[in-house]
C-alpha cells in the first residue's frame, strides 16, 4: 500500500465474511482507519492494535461541516506519509457516500 493516498473502503453488508480480500489487505496493512457506526464490530477487530482508529460516524441532522473536517483529518495523515483508510459500511458509493 503507498502513502500519501486515502484508500476508501466499502465494509459490506454487514457479514464480517463479504468484505473483498483486497479490502481485508488495506485493513491489515494500514497506519490509520477512519471509520463509521455502520461498520461491524468484527471488521474493526481485524485492525491491527499498531495502527490508529478514529471513528467518524455521524448521525441524521449532524452538520455537513463534520465530513469537512473528516477529510482534512485523513488529508493530513497521509501527508505525513501514513496509510490511511475510510472504511465506510456497505457500499462507499452508493447515494454519494463516497464524497
Amino acid at each position: 500500500m503507498k502513502a500519501n493516498k486515502v484508500f476508501i473502503c466499502g465494509a459490506g453488508p454487514g457479514d464480517p465474511g463479504l468484505i473483498t480480500v483486497k479490502g481485508m489487505n488495506l485493513i491489515k496493512n494500514c497506519d490509520v482507519v477512519f471509520y463509521d457506526r455502520l461498520v461491524d464490530k468484527r471488521i474493526i477487530d481485524e485492525i491491527p492494535t499498531k495502527s490508529e482508529k478514529i471513528f467518524v460516524g455521524r448521525s441524521a441532522g449532524d452538520s455537513p461541516a463534520h465530513q469537512d473536517h473528516t477529510n482534512r483529518l485523513m488529508v493530513n495523515y497521509a501527508r505525513k506519509g501514513k496509510k490511511v483508510i475510510r472504511l465506510k459500511g456497505g457500499d462507499p458509493f452508493v447515494i454519494w457516500q463516497g464524497r
